[in-house]
Protein backbone atom coordinates (compact mmCIF):
# COMPACT_ATOMS: atom_id res chain seq x y z
CA UNK A 1 0.00 0.00 0.00
CA UNK A 2 0.85 3.56 -0.54
CA UNK A 3 1.16 6.44 1.58
CA UNK A 4 -1.53 7.53 3.46
CA UNK A 5 -2.32 11.36 3.74
CA UNK A 6 -3.32 12.72 6.94
CA UNK A 7 -5.89 15.29 6.80
CA UNK A 8 -6.58 15.93 10.67
CA UNK A 9 -10.12 14.93 12.18
CA UNK A 10 -11.10 14.40 8.31
CA UNK A 11 -9.36 11.21 6.77
CA UNK A 12 -6.30 9.27 6.51
CA UNK A 13 -5.62 8.10 2.33
CA UNK A 14 -8.75 7.73 1.01
CA UNK A 15 -10.07 6.58 4.47
CA UNK A 16 -13.10 9.02 5.86
CA UNK A 17 -13.11 9.74 9.37
CA UNK A 18 -16.73 9.88 10.80
CA UNK A 19 -17.74 7.86 7.82
CA UNK A 20 -20.28 4.69 7.47
CA UNK A 21 -18.63 1.20 7.74
CA UNK A 22 -20.43 0.37 3.94
CA UNK A 23 -19.12 3.52 2.80
CA UNK A 24 -15.72 3.12 4.72
CA UNK A 25 -15.39 -1.11 3.09
CA UNK A 26 -17.02 0.52 -0.41
CA UNK A 27 -14.03 2.89 -0.57
CA UNK A 28 -11.43 -0.34 0.17
CA UNK A 29 -10.70 -3.93 -1.39
CA UNK A 30 -13.58 -6.00 0.83
CA UNK A 31 -11.33 -9.10 0.45
CA UNK A 32 -8.59 -8.01 1.91
CA UNK A 33 -10.39 -5.99 5.50
CA UNK A 34 -10.91 -8.59 7.99
CA UNK A 35 -13.89 -7.94 10.80
CA UNK A 36 -12.44 -8.68 14.27
CA UNK A 37 -14.34 -10.54 16.96
CA UNK A 38 -15.64 -7.45 19.87
CA UNK A 39 -12.99 -7.56 22.68
CA UNK A 40 -15.91 -5.80 24.93
CA UNK A 41 -19.57 -5.36 24.50
CA UNK A 42 -18.71 -1.53 25.03
CA UNK A 43 -16.03 -1.43 22.38
CA UNK A 44 -17.84 -0.93 18.57
CA UNK A 45 -16.19 -3.45 15.65
CA UNK A 46 -13.08 -3.41 14.51
CA UNK A 47 -12.06 -4.06 10.82
CA UNK A 48 -8.44 -5.18 9.80
CA UNK A 49 -6.30 -5.11 7.09
CA UNK A 50 -3.22 -6.03 8.56
CA UNK A 51 -1.26 -6.46 4.85
CA UNK A 52 -1.79 -2.43 4.97
CA UNK A 53 -1.06 -2.10 8.68
CA UNK A 54 -4.76 -0.60 9.60
CA UNK A 55 -7.28 -0.88 11.93
CA UNK A 56 -10.68 0.91 11.60
CA UNK A 57 -12.39 1.14 14.99
CA UNK A 58 -16.07 1.94 14.86
CA UNK A 59 -18.79 2.97 17.15
CA UNK A 60 -21.80 1.57 18.42
CA UNK A 61 -23.57 3.16 15.05
CA UNK A 62 -21.31 1.71 12.83
CA UNK A 63 -19.94 5.38 12.17
CA UNK A 64 -15.96 5.14 12.26
CA UNK A 65 -14.20 6.31 14.76
CA UNK A 66 -10.97 6.19 14.78
CA UNK A 67 -8.04 4.74 12.34
CA UNK A 68 -4.77 3.29 13.86
CA UNK A 69 -2.00 2.59 11.35
CA UNK A 70 0.92 0.28 12.02
CA UNK A 71 4.00 -1.19 9.91
CA UNK A 72 3.81 -1.47 6.93
CA UNK A 73 1.50 1.80 6.73
CA UNK A 74 3.21 5.15 5.84
CA UNK A 75 0.89 8.00 7.26
CA UNK A 76 1.85 11.12 6.27
CA UNK A 77 1.67 14.15 7.75
CA UNK A 78 3.04 17.73 6.88
CA UNK A 79 5.45 15.15 4.77
CA UNK A 80 6.54 13.24 7.79
CA UNK A 81 5.89 9.81 7.82
CA UNK A 82 4.67 9.33 11.49
CA UNK A 83 6.11 5.26 11.51
CA UNK A 84 9.51 5.99 10.10
CA UNK A 85 10.56 8.99 12.39
CA UNK A 86 12.35 8.26 15.52
CA UNK A 87 10.16 8.35 18.74
CA UNK A 88 12.26 11.27 20.07
CA UNK A 89 12.25 13.35 17.09
CA UNK A 90 8.65 13.04 16.30
CA UNK A 91 7.74 14.19 19.32
CA UNK A 92 9.55 16.99 19.41
CA UNK A 93 8.35 17.81 16.26
CA UNK A 94 4.62 17.55 17.34
CA UNK A 95 5.39 19.72 20.68
CA UNK A 96 6.57 22.54 18.48
CA UNK A 97 3.53 22.57 16.40
CA UNK A 98 0.88 21.77 19.12
CA UNK A 99 1.69 23.69 22.43
CA UNK A 100 -1.56 21.70 23.89
CA UNK A 101 0.26 18.24 23.44
CA UNK A 102 0.18 15.83 26.27
CA UNK A 103 2.44 13.19 27.12
CA UNK A 104 2.07 10.22 28.73
CA UNK A 105 4.43 6.46 29.82
CA UNK A 106 3.01 4.99 26.13
CA UNK A 107 3.14 8.10 24.35
CA UNK A 108 1.08 11.20 23.41
CA UNK A 109 -1.63 12.97 21.82
CA UNK A 110 -2.16 15.98 19.77
CA UNK A 111 -5.48 17.54 19.50
CA UNK A 112 -4.12 19.85 17.17
CA UNK A 113 -3.55 17.07 14.65
CA UNK A 114 -5.94 14.56 15.89
CA UNK A 115 -3.76 11.53 16.77
CA UNK A 116 -2.12 9.75 19.64
CA UNK A 117 1.08 8.34 19.07
CA UNK A 118 1.76 4.31 21.05
CA UNK A 119 5.23 3.99 22.41
CA UNK A 120 5.40 1.88 25.31
CA UNK A 121 9.17 1.60 24.96
CA UNK A 122 10.03 5.12 24.61
CA UNK A 123 12.16 5.52 27.72
CA UNK A 124 14.38 2.87 27.15
CA UNK A 125 14.81 3.21 23.13
CA UNK A 126 13.73 6.92 22.05
CA UNK A 127 15.36 7.02 18.52
CA UNK A 128 13.15 3.54 17.52
CA UNK A 129 9.69 4.73 15.75
CA UNK A 130 6.35 4.86 17.29
CA UNK A 131 4.75 1.34 17.31
CA UNK A 132 1.15 3.01 15.92
CA UNK A 133 -0.42 6.48 15.41
CA UNK A 134 -4.32 6.50 15.93
CA UNK A 135 -6.09 9.21 13.82
CA UNK A 136 -9.26 10.45 15.58
CA UNK A 137 -12.76 11.95 14.72
CA UNK A 138 -13.61 15.45 15.59
CA UNK A 139 -15.46 15.23 18.57
CA UNK A 140 -16.92 18.07 21.16
CA UNK A 141 -15.51 16.06 24.02
CA UNK A 142 -12.14 14.96 22.82
CA UNK A 143 -10.68 13.71 26.41
CA UNK A 144 -13.87 11.50 26.67
CA UNK A 145 -12.82 9.80 23.47
CA UNK A 146 -9.05 9.29 24.74
CA UNK A 147 -10.32 7.72 27.72
CA UNK A 148 -12.40 5.18 25.88
CA UNK A 149 -9.03 4.41 23.30
CA UNK A 150 -6.99 4.26 26.74
CA UNK A 151 -9.28 1.80 28.39
CA UNK A 152 -9.21 -0.22 24.62
CA UNK A 153 -5.98 -0.60 24.25
CA UNK A 154 -5.81 -1.50 28.04
CA UNK A 155 -7.93 -4.10 27.36
CA UNK A 156 -6.52 -5.62 24.07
Amino acid sequence: MDAFEIQPYLSVGAIPLNASRDHILNQLSPEQIVPLPFLEPRIGPIDACEDWGIFINYDDALTSETIEMFEPAHPILEGIDLLSMPYSDLEQWVSRQDPDMVSSDLGFTSFKFGFSAYAPFKEEDPYSPCESVTFFRKEEDLQALVMRLTRRSASA
